[in-house]
This record gives structure tokens, C-alpha cells and sequence, in this order.
């Protein structure tokens, strides 16, 4: 008898390719966005017509369009592919830069960040990250991606500073449109088609026999409106938008407090000591995360130590070192929390509706973002304080709501003999599967068992079968 073949936990070249290539391509444009968010709030506020609440909004818009898109680009993605969908955002992100490049009032870069955000393409990216990594090397995928993301923070912060104080803050915008085209065109060498799951018309065979891409399965509107009643995908979206909301409103408001200290050149000082240690957090955090009975001890260790910064600045932003430390806990939580976020997006659903749960989670991101932005902005006329409070709320109740969060180790793979079973009537049990509340993802070859993946606590392998059965 042959001995099972244990789980393999390192990368393979295709996924390893796909990571990487998805990863820098995002990065070379987040890279841009980067760039401009130290600086953005004390450049926007000399500008004509600008309040501090528009200086907020500013800063931001670009959330508030891109959690409008985000569903409807992974949607898009399920339907169409996701190829079309990252090529097509990076294009009209580009084109939102430019317009903020050659804004001479704060009403035109509002429109240039609006525009910005219908680029919508971090849905689809998680999803193709989902789509073809195995879930032994997921949460390390995400974290790989969260390590090249981070370098393209900790990048942008050192260089926006820099470049706006040589060639002003317009420029910061126009090698960001740069940078966006760039990675359109990278995409296409770097992301072979083969390795990109293509769905749309035609059958799946006849897709795999004409491309050699791996088939996916079709989009199902019951297993999508299914998301909508999971309890844990609503605990992470909410997450998602606190730990953005918090992160945008700090920037609203952290540029003037680290103003009164250094001079644009100077920033790197605070910058890179604290953007490294977070890279660092975000690696223990991933490789601690792979074992799905630390998941959620690492997310309250992310969510308790990122509020104790807030309350932090919100207390001592008026020194140096309270506001230097208390920005070290923050950005040292949240590197814990967020690529632990996006790993379980990809546990918790099936291929078929992955692009629309992230486009949902990304929804809460961005629209997380938009709020804590125009919050920041508004609350600034009471104080600095103020805005630094409210968000400690904001994300200490989070913290509290990670009780809702269903245990990783509870789904299982459950693998069960249909004889009999054939194409028509597959499709019709497949839709009854994945509709199910409980049941996450559901597959078939011909001539095999039915794969199941489902959460063995509120349905057991006698209640699947017992469905297929029906």
C-alpha cells in the first residue's frame, strides 16, 4: 500500500512566478500612491479653496471609488478573467495621476483621486493569488505579497519626500501615472497566460483545450449571495476597513505632527526604522499564521497592539519620541494583521467566488479608507488628538469582534463516491453545495470522487453526502 503523500509546503515554480510577477506589478504602482501619501495632506492644504475636511476628502477619495469598483472588477474577473481586469485598472489609474499632476486647486486632485480609485484591481489580484496557490502556501503567497507591497511602502515613503522636495509634489503624481503603465506592460511579460485561470464563453474543456490555461468552474450568483451571510467573511471585511480607515486618517493627520520635527529630507530618520520593524512584524505574523491555531491569537496581538499606538499619538503626538513610538506600534500591528486578513479571504471561499468575496473585502477596505480620510479631516478643527481617539475606537472594537471569527482549523476536505454521477447532474448538485452556508468550495472530475470543502462543525461528511444523495 502506498503511503500518503504529505502536504508540500514550499512554493512551485508556477506559483512562485505568479506571486512574484502579480506582486511586483502592484507594487510599481501602490509604489506611486506611496510616494504621495506623507506629503499629500501639507501639500493639499496651500492649495486653492482648501479646508481641512477637503484636505481629508483629498486625501481620501481615491478610497471612496474604489470600494464602488472593487465588487464589480472581481465580478468582472470571475466572469471574464482576471487578465483584462488588472490591465485595464493600472491604465485608468495612470490616468487619475495625470490629473492630479496638473491640478492647480484642491477640487481638480479630488477628481484626480476619484478617478484613480476606478482602477480597482486588488480584488482580482487576491483572487489570482487564491486561484493558483495551493492553501498549504496561501497565507505565505499573501505575506510574500504583503513583503513586496511593503518595500514599495517603506520605498515610497523614503522617496516621495525626496522627490517632492527636488521637483515638487505634481511630479510625485506624473511618475506615479509613469510607474502605473509601466506595470500594465510588465503584467503582460512577467504573468504568463497559461499560469491565469481564463473563464467567458465557451466550455471549460474547450478553454483548456485551446489555451492549456487551468479551467475554472462557472460563477455561481447563489454561492455569491451566499458570502454575504458568513459571519467570519463579514468579521474580515470589517477588519479590513478599520485597519485602512485607520491608516488613511493617521496620514491625514500625522504629516502635520512630524512636520513641527524634520524637514521633507529629513523624514527618512523616523520613517525607516519603523517601516523595517514592520516588515519584520508582517514575517514572524505570516509564518505564525500558517498554522491555522495561531491565526487568530495573531490577529488580536495585531488589532491590541496597533489601537495602544493610536491611543499613543492621540496622548503624546506632541514629542518626539511618543509620537516615534507610538507610529513604531502602530505600523507594527498592522503589518501583523493585514496580510492575515487577505490569507483567509482565500481559506474562507471556493474558486468560483473568490474575485467576489475580495471584491467585497476590498470594498470595506477602500471604503474604510474614504472614511477615515474624511473623519481625519473633519475632526481635525478640534485638535490632533481627536482624530488619532476616534480611531482607536474604531479598531479596539474590532479587536473585540475577532470572537466572531470561526476557528481555520475547522474546515475540512472531505472526499465522497457518487457513482453514477455524470456532467448535467453535477452541475444541478454543485449548485446545492455551494449555496449551502457552510459548504465552501465544491469539485468534480469525471470518472472521480466529489472534493468538498466545508466546515466540519455546522456540517459533517454524513451531511454532505446525504446532499449528494438528494
Amino acid at each position: 500500500m502506498t503511503p500518503p503523500q504529505k502536504p508540500r509546503f514550499a512554493f512551485e515554480r508556477d506559483e512562485l512566478t505568479v506571486v512574484l510577477g502579480a506582486s511586483g506589478v502592484y507594487a510599481l504602482r501602490m509604489l506611486g500612491l506611496y510616494m504621495a501619501l506623507p506629503i499629500m495632506s501639507t501639500w493639499a492644504a496651500g492649495l486653492p479653496g482648501a479646508t481641512p475636511f477637503l484636505v481629508g476628502l483629498a486625501v481620501g477619495a481615491y478610497g471612496l471609488t474604489q470600494a464602488i469598483f472593487q465588487v464589480p472588477a472581481g465580478l468582472l474577473g470571475d466572469l471574464r478573467g482576471r487578465r483584462i481586469v488588472v490591465l485595464c485598472s493600472l491604465v485608468v489609474f495612470g490616468l487619475g495621476c495625470a490629473i492630479v499632476a496638473v491640478s492647480h486647486n484642491i477640487h481638480m486632485v479630488i477628481l484626480g483621486r476619484l478617478v484613480q480609485g476606478v482602477g480597482a484591481m486588488a480584488s482580482t489580484l487576491i483572487a489570482l493569488i487564491g486561484d493558483v496557490t495551493r492553501e498549504q502556501v496561501r497565507t505565505r503567497a499573501m505575506a510574500l505579497m504583503g513583503a513586496v507591497l511593503g518595500v514599495a511602502f517603506a520605498g515610497g515613503f523614503l522617496l516621495g519626500p525626496l522627490t517632492s522636495a527636488h521637483f515638487g509634489v505634481p511630479a510625485v503624481f506624473g511618475l506615479a501615472a509613469g510607474l502605473s503603465v509601466l506595470g500594465a506592460v510588465l503584467f503582460e511579460i512577467v504573468v504568463p497566460g497559461r499560469l491565469v485561470p481564463r473563464v467567458g464563453r465557451g466550455s471549460r474543456a474547450d478553454i483548456a483545450a485551446a489555451t492549456g490555461a487551468k479551467a475554472a468552474p462557472p460563477w455561481s450568483w447563489s454561492e455569491a449571495r451566499s458570502l454575504l451571510h458568513d459571519r467570519s467573511l463579514l468579521v474580515l471585511d470589517g477588519g479590513i476597513a478599520a485597519l485602512h480607515a485607520a491608516l488613511t486618517g493617521l496620514f491625514v493627520v500625522l504629516p502635520f505632527v512630524l512636520k513641527e520635527f524634520f524637514g521633507p529630507l529629513d523624514l527618512w530618520k523616523v520613517y525607516a526604522p519603523v517601516l523595517a520593524s514592520g516588515l519584520i512584524s508582517m514575517v514572524w505574523a505570516s509564518h505564525q499564521a500558517d498554522r491555522p491555531a495561531r491565526t487568530r491569537k495573531v490577529l488580536r496581538t495585531g488589532s491590541v497592539t496597533l489601537t495602544i499606538g493610536l491611543i499613543g499619538l492621540a496622548l503624546f503626538h506632541q514629542t518626539l519620541l511618543g509620537a516615534a513610538v507610538s507610529m513604531w506600534l502602530f505600523v507594527v500591528g498592522f503589518a501583523m494583521i493585514e496580510p492575515v486578513l487577505a490569507s483567509l479571504l482565500t481559506r474562507y471561499t471556493g474558486k468560483t467566488a473568490r474575485g467576489t468575496a475580495a471584491g467585497l473585502f476590498n470594498m470595506s477596505q477602500f471604503g474604510g479608507a474614504f472614511v477615515g480620510g474624511a473623519l481625519a479631516g473633519f475632526l481635525m478643527q478640534f485638535g490632533r488628538s481627536a482624530p488619532f481617539a476616534a480611531l482607536a475606537v474604531l479598531t479596539g472594537g474590532w479587536a473585540i469582534a475577532l470572537s466572531w471569527l470561526r476557528d481555520p482549523e475547522g474546515i475540512t476536505l472531505s472526499t465522497i463516491h457518487v457513482p453514477g454521477l455524470d456532467e448535467a447532474r453535477w452541475q444541478a448538485l454543485r449548485g446545492r453545495l455551494v449555496s449551502h452556508p457552510s459548504i465552501l468550495e465544491a469539485d468534480w472530475t469525471a470518472g472521480g470522487p466529489v472534493l468538498v470543502r466545508h466546515w466540519y462543525r455546522l456540517v459533517t461528511e454524513d451531511d454532505v453526502a446525504a446532499l449528494l444523495r438528494d
